[in-house]
């Protein structure tokens, strides 16, 4: 059976710094991320960042609720990641997150 063409990247429950959602990019592939859903349960306030690691790190997704506020953020587009590169999901509180893309021979 052939390789999927889409994946899941990412898919954690209560994704927090120390405890990040990872995901590296295997040797000769490339990564097309495509959507990304974080939710907050908590109405403490709550930051989430989305990173994709290349040197220097560089965020392409951050999603921030209130203090009052809990529920869905997502996100929609095209970041390609190569060979090696690391996306990385965490919240400075708990966090669910889940991430999909194309999975493509480099």
């Amino acid at each position: 059976m052939a390789a999927p063409y889409s994946v899941r990247l990412l898919a954690k429950h209560d994704a927090v710094l120390g405890d990040e959602a990872t995901y590296t990019v295997p040797p000769g592939k490339v990564v097309i991320v495509r959507d990304i859903d974080l939710y907050s349960g908590q109405i403490l306030g709550n930051t989430a960042l989305v990173v994709q690691q290349l040197s220097p790190e560089v965020v392409f997704f951050q999603a921030s609720w209130g203090v009052d506020e809990l529920g869905w953020r997502s996100w929609r587009g095209r970041q390609v990641l190569y060979a090696g590169d690391t996306l990385v999901a965490w919240g400075n509180r708990v966090l669910d997150v889940i991430a999909s893309g194309y999975l493509l021979d480099a």
